[in-house]
């Protein structure tokens, strides 16, 4: 027994064929498919019906075939978007290292430099002070030398002061 027979079968016992009255219903093939049946189809032979049925079911299955092919590609995709989501997040993660590994060097720079010019100002300063230490030695150096000098003279001046008036004794004397 067919399906088609059975829907002829029904059909012909609820209605037999009227050449006046359209009737058109529905009956439910392979998978819930609807199958139209209507007044000019009431002569279908069973055959026909089944091949309809036949050709719904092969439509079916190759609706199947595109379903499992598409779900499978989906999954594909899926997986896909997955690995990348993961070489992103990872790319993202090795950014943020770079990045902070960059500001660490920078701040390190930074503190080297800061520590580079307290040195170079510390130097200087010391500098500055044996500079000045080395001025005010030399400085003392030329008073003492100038002082040593102008006590010379004096002694020298005195000397010769002390001569001019023994010289001048001695003219009056023999005068």
């Amino acid at each position: 027994m067919s399906l088609g027979w059975l829907i002829n079968t029904y059909f012909d016992s609820i209605h037999p064929p009227l050449s006046i009255q359209v009737v058109k219903f529905y009956c439910c093939g392979f998978y819930g498919i609807p199958v139209l049946v209507s007044e000019g189809d009431a002569g279908i032979q069973p055959a026909e019906l089944e091949s309809s049925l036949f050709e719904a079911q092969r439509h079916l299955s190759q609706l199947e075939i595109t379903r499992s092919q598409l779900e499978i590609q989906l999954h594909t995709v899926t997986q896909a978007k997955e690995v990348i989501q993961g070489k992103v997040k990872c790319l993202q993660c090795e950014l943020e290292a770079e990045r902070s590994l960059m500001r660490q060097e920078q701040e390190n720079m930074v503190q080297q430099l800061l520590q580079t010019e307290q040195q170079y100002n510390n130097t200087l300063k010391l500098r500055q002070t044996d500079h000045e230490v080395q001025i005010n030695k030399l400085l003392q150096d030329l008073a003492s030398e100038w002082e040593g000098h102008h006590s010379e003279l004096q002694k020298i001046l005195e000397q010769w002061e002390k001569e001019k008036v023994e010289t001048r004794g001695a003219q009056e004397e023999a005068v």
